[in-house]
């Protein structure tokens, strides 16, 4: 009888056990192996579980730290902070970290996990793969009857024209520029057509026609030349006119010398007044092309974009990485753009007391030409 009672008690003990082992594992806060509680989504660990207490948990700081959408026994995380060239588009909160984008013609390299400036599809070709956040720009030259007569990271090549029936071809299509029509000139006619209309029969020997015919031949000639060359100035003028928003050009260069032609050129009126706390970004994009202009023309150390990009925190390895983009006019171009979307204080106060610093006096000259003109001269940054 005694032995049968321990037996009893014994299974009763094991019963016990397993109702409370199915109690821990149906429940989703605690944890299988220790029945300890997890923390709730948006707290953190602060004090793990022992066989007399259980875990402690906090709140995470808003802003700051999360902890996974889940039940865990991890302490909060820190949240990110989105790097150079990138911009917030979700805001990190108690359980989901920040996300990051990158800029508008920027695109994150992931050997580098970085954003990088897009690259631009040169005149006669166009993407295929326009440039994203997510994927660098594609390009392919233009052909069969396609053209492009822009540097685009987005655009693609454009089917050409056709002349109609009422005009002339003057130009063909080519992989950079559409077909040139031009309309038939009313007084345009053949000798038959001309004898249709008005109803006479004109014979050679009463009446010399050549003269006309020159003449009208030489209306002609003129009116397409002149077609031609008011062409040639809206492509010019197109060109000028994207090349204003485009990133990757900031320096006017002399057509005629496939040189520099070492002058600034102001293609805007200036009618913007800045003083030293005006982001750089937010200058007129002529003064901006003209720092960049004489930076990269500058022979010598002591006062190239190397030595600028010193002064604005620059370190050695990142300055070697934009002398690997290229020409000292890409580079200077690509370092000055990076400094401008950078957190960092960007103001015309801080590259004033830059180009000081160097020796740039030729620049500063240039950048504080409208603040002498202002009546608010008390705003102005003056370097002694």
């Amino acid at each position: 009888m005694g032995l049968m009672n321990a037996i009893l008690f014994i299974c009763w003990i094991c019963i016990l056990g397993v109702l409370s082992y199915e109690d821990c594992t149906s429940n989703p806060t605690t944890d299988i192996a220790n029945c300890c509680s997890l923390c709730p989504p948006g707290h953190g660990e602060i004090e793990k579980c022992t066989n007399d207490t259980d875990t402690k948990c906090h709140v995470c700081e808003l802003g700051k730290t999360f902890s996974l959408p889940k039940y865990d026994t991890k302490p909060c995380r820190k949240c990110k902070t989105c790097k150079d060239n990138e911009r917030e588009i979700f805001q990190c909160n108690t359980t989901h970290d920040t996300v990051c984008e990158c800029l508008l013609d920027f695109y994150f390299a992931e050997d580098i996990k970085k954003c990088q400036l897009c690259d631009l599809c040169p005149y006669g070709s166009g993407a295929i793969v326009p440039c994203s956040t997510r994927s660098n720009t594609v390009c392919r030259k233009c052909e069969n009857g396609t053209f492009s007569d822009v540097k685009s990271a987005t655009s693609s090549c454009r089917p050409c024209s056709s002349c109609s029936s009422n005009q002339i071809t003057i130009m063909d299509c080519t992989d950079q520029q559409d077909t040139m029509c031009l309309d038939k000139p009313e007084g345009f006619l053949t000798t038959k057509h001309a004898e249709q209309q008005s109803g006479k029969n004109i014979r050679e020997k009463d009446f010399d026609a050549i003269p006309i015919y020159c003449a009208a031949l030489g209306a002609v000639v003129l009116g397409l030349l002149g077609y031609v060359f008011f062409k040639q100035y809206s492509r010019i003028k197109e060109k000028k006119r994207h090349k204003v928003h485009d990133p990757h050009d900031h320096v006017e260069y002399s057509r005629a010398s496939g040189t520099d032609s070492g002058v600034c050129v102001d293609f805007t009126v200036q009618c913007k007044i800045y003083n030293e706390l005006t982001k750089y970004k937010d200058l007129p994009i002529s003064k901006r092309k003209c720092v960049e202009h004489q930076l990269a023309n500058h022979r010598g150390n002591s006062g190239d974009w190397r030595a600028l990009a010193r002064q604005l925190g620059y370190t050695p390895e990142k300055i070697e990485q934009l002398e690997s983009y290229g020409d000292s006019v890409h580079c200077c171009q690509t370092m000055q753009q990076t400094w401008a979307h950078s957190k960092r204080n960007t103001s015309l106060g801080v590259l004033l007391k830059a180009l000081s610093h160097i020796g740039r006096y030729d620049i500063v000259k240039v950048l504080q030409a409208d603040l002498r003109g202002s009546k608010t001269d008390h705003n102005h940054v003056h370097i002694v």
